[in-house]
């Protein structure tokens, strides 16, 4: 995280600052530009779904199929998971997904396992909640409010430039493992598209 001096050329209005000339003996009016320093704060963050879903086993049985792995995408009603019943190996217990668009994002099952009542067995986050998530150094925080836009360009593919909004800005702040005193803030990205995948690293800039 860093915070960098851009200069930005500005035309001053010509009714704010006029300078007279001559030209052939008459006056004219010349624009003038003037330079002016312009704080940037850059800071890393990551492409998270702020809805996730964690299902969960009805019985106690054992893990027939998984249908879907990490990274794939899953539409509402698919069946994700499939177990038969422990006290009943003729039973078929299904787990299907109820998030319109999502991505499986870890599945905590093999088959031919054995699971208890209320195992944790697949999560799956919704494609259509995607944000960034950035823990911002506490001294960069006072620079930075909600509603406030900023640019993002994914570490992946550095031509790609998106625009986002400071959705929200913890009141908490916390010690990281590096010693850093971090603020977390979340970005809704403007102009997603399919490129900007979840797990992604951006760096985020504000001016």
């Amino acid at each position: 995280m860093k915070k960098t001096k851009v200069i930005v050329l500005i035309a001053l209005s010509l009714a704010m600052l006029v300078v007279t000339a001559c030209d052939n003996g008459k006056e004219v009016e010349q624009e003038v530009i003037t330079a002016k320093e312009v704080d940037t704060i850059t800071f890393d963050g990551t492409v998270k779904s702020k809805e996730e879903k964690t299902y969960f086993s009805l019985d106690v049985g054992k893990v027939s199929a998984i249908n879907y792995k990490v990274g794939e995408i899953v539409k509402k009603g698919d069946v994700l998971i499939e177990y038969t019943c422990l006290d009943d190996s003729s039973k078929s217990e299904q787990i299907i997904s109820d998030i319109d668009e999502g991505v499986v994002t870890s599945i905590n099952v093999v088959e031919g396992q054995a699971i208890n009542n209320q195992a944790a067995i697949i999560t799956v986050s919704d494609k259509n909640q995607y944000c960034i998530i950035s823990n911002v150094l506490e001294n960069f925080v006072v620079d930075i409010s909600v509603g406030g836009k900023v640019k993002i360009i994914p570490n992946a593919d550095k031509s790609k430039e998106y625009i986002g909004t400071i959705n929200s800005i913890s009141d908490t702040a916390y010690l990281k493992n590096n010693g850093d005193t971090v603020v977390d803030v979340e970005i809704l990205v403007d102009n997603i598209d399919s490129s900007l995948k979840l797990g992604y690293t951006v760096k985020v800039s504000v001016e």
